[in-house]
């Protein structure tokens, strides 16, 4: 193999490794959210009650985006996302499968640090498009 090759398999499996970790770290995250359900424990109900409005979380957590990234980061990836929340589970929606790809590989953990910040849960964090 010449060194082009080399290196450029040497990405791939470092870029295979992190999305692993990630793809870890929400299992984890489901796991631990599945067992206080099965026990019945409350998930955080204190900071953020289920029924507030969805736009409301929209607006708090597109907010709190805007202040840690940079402006055409924002512009270019999060000016025109929506969100639903159905009990634990919060999709964010984005226009397109690119759009939506590159919100849940670069921006996930940052997402889900926000949205456990304000709603003092660790809710399921999916990604769809709107095509």
């Amino acid at each position: 193999m010449n060194e082009n090759t080399i290196n450029n398999l040497i990405k791939e499996l470092k870029d295979m490794k992190e999305d692993l970790q990630r793809k870890d770290k929400r299992i984890a995250d489901i796991l631990e959210l599945l067992e206080k359900q099965r026990k019945n424990e409350p998930i955080g109900e204190d900071k953020w009650d289920i029924e507030n409005d969805t736009d409301e979380l929209l607006h708090k957590v597109l907010n709190a985006v805007k202040s840690k990234i940079s402006r055409p980061s924002y512009q270019t990836w999060f000016t025109n996302i929506t969100m639903t929340l159905d009990e634990e589970i919060l999709t964010i929606i984005s226009e397109n499968e690119f759009q939506c790809d590159w919100l849940e590989n670069r921006y996930r953990t940052l997402i889900e640090e926000i949205v456990e910040e304000i709603t003092g849960q660790k809710l399921i964090i999916k990604f769809k498009s709107s095509n």
